[in-house]
């Protein structure tokens, strides 16, 4: 009897993490596409206006940098927990990480297309 309780209790408590990761990736991706999309019309804006790019290209990067973090520590939680589980979502975070960081260069690369934006905010970008 008590062993069916605490098993139940331990999937509830499985489920609640599952559902709360769900809902942070889910927060994390709306917030990185609206960011894309602000920094995206801020270089497509007639004629471009360099800070209002630098300034979405850093809400953009910030919202990328949340992700990484948040994966870099959900993988670090799970490592401490459970090492099984946590060498079989290795691969599957390397490659998340990879793709956050091929976005955040394309992100950077479409900054070149405007060349004298580009120019305008070179040193600022270095802190991106």
């Amino acid at each position: 009897m008590v062993k069916a309780l605490e098993k139940e209790a331990a999937s509830e408590k499985q489920q609640l993490v599952e559902t709360h990761l769900a809902r942070v990736e889910a927060m994390l991706n709306d917030r990185r596409r609206m960011a894309l999309e602000n920094y995206l019309a801020a270089l497509q804006s007639d004629p471009p206006r360099p800070h209002r790019i630098l300034q979405a290209l850093r809400r953009y990067v910030r919202a990328e940098n949340k992700d990484r973090l948040h994966t870099i520590r959900h993988y670090q939680h799970v490592l401490a927990v459970d090492p099984e589980k946590a060498a079989q979502m290795k691969s599957q975070v390397m490659t998340h990480l990879h793709v956050i960081e091929e976005r955040r260069n394309q992100s950077l690369s479409l900054l070149y297309k405007v060349p004298y934006v580009a120019q305008e905010i070179q040193e600022e970008i270095g802190g991106c």
